[in-house]
């Protein structure tokens, strides 16, 4: 629907322009920030009922409906999309706002890192790197306890395809889920203890050895690295001992062995760009997961995906440049690289 970019009228919630109205099955009218190919549609409720359109030039950091993203950088994420369309918010709100806070703050610390690499002669900066490299771990094992989060807040709310299941309450730690007394438990152990559904058991179980390996790897930052150095200033770029912690970090990742230097010195952003690659790859896989075996509520705007923008996204899209191309490259992509209008949800 095209709104004509003159009219700001009020209109009321169930004339919002990307709702199909009988998709929310009882739910709330959700009211997002949304482009209609033209202009940026923001609304505030008024004390009549209706709601009033802003007039807005531009906006800077947003998560948004429209059919294709406004900038090419722009980001898709499909559990974005689908945790905002699916499901119910009226006790997941602040999760969900913590999870794609916690993506927005990915792509800001990765710039920062690009930001401190470009800092020349600046005393400390291993410090620095240091304290930043442990604060994108954490914002990586954030993001699975803000999953099981919103998941156990759910359970109880969904339908499973298969009625024979007997659904039990899950703990909000994602790992209470995957271990127990210290052991990675498999599908059948996690289905057995919790109720679960084939497909999602079988997400916990195979996330589970990345997840212990995430949390192996803050552990050995913040217990100090000893022998030598954890980070490296080089010619190239920053660079992390892959030797040089109590719990290694040359068995956390594969190295490939032409990224080395003297078998011991790796890229520190092919290392940074694995772990989050992993976690939003956990993130996508457990969509697919949930939606094999559970009904969700319809999709209340069929025609509109939920893009996130923000200036630090770009960073964030950089990943598979690090880890496909250049491991030593920036995180922070050029414009170049974001041709307008080539968004697909398969890309």
């Amino acid at each position: 629907m095209t709104i004509d970019p003159d009219d700001y009228s009020a209109i009321s919630p169930k004339d919002l322009p990307y709702l199909n109205i009988e998709a929310l099955a009882g739910r709330a009218i959700p009211i997002h920030s949304f482009h209609d190919g033209n202009r940026w549609n923001l609304w505030f409720p008024l004390e009549n009922g209706l709601l009033q359109p802003l007039q807005v030039h531009d906006c800077i950091e947003m998560i948004y409906l429209a059919s294709k993203p406004v900038r090419g950088s722009d980001a898709y994420l499909w559990f974005v999309d689908f945790i905002y369309k699916h499901v119910d918010i009226k006790h997941t709100r602040s999760f969900i706002a913590a999870l794609t806070s916690d993506v927005f703050n990915l792509g800001a610390s990765l710039r920062k890192l690009d930001l401190l690499q470009a800092l020349e002669d600046l005393d400390g900066k291993s410090r620095l790197v240091t304290t930043e490299l442990e604060y994108l771990l954490l914002l990586c094992r954030s993001m699975f306890d803000l999953l099981q989060e919103i998941v156990s807040r759910i359970w109880d709310t969904v339908r499973l395809l298969d009625t024979s299941i007997k659904k039990k309450k899950l703990p909000s730690s994602f790992r209470n889920v995957v271990l127990y007394k210290g052991i990675i438990q498999s599908p059948q152990e996690i289905r057995e203890r919790f109720g679960l559904s084939p497909a999602l058991a079988t997400w916990y179980s195979e996330c589970a050895p990345f997840f212990c390996k995430l949390r192996d790897a803050r552990d050995a930052i913040v217990h100090q690295p000893i022998q030598e150095p954890l980070i490296y200033v080089g010619d190239k770029g920053l660079s992390i001992g892959i030797d040089s912690s109590p719990l290694p970090f040359r068995g956390m990742i594969k190295w490939p062995e032409n990224i080395l230097e003297n078998g011991r010195i790796g890229p520190l952003n092919y290392f940074v760009a694995h772990f989050i690659h992993e976690t939003l790859a956990s993130c996508e896989k457990f969509v697919a997961a949930i939606t094999q075996e559970i009904e969700f509520a319809p999709d209340f705007a069929p025609n509109y995906s939920f893009f996130m923008r923000s200036p630090n996204l770009v960073s964030l899209l950089g990943i598979r440049r690090v880890l496909d191309v250049d491991p030593w490259a920036d995180f922070t992509l050029p414009e170049h690289y974001f041709p307008e209008q080539a968004f697909s949800k398969d890309s």
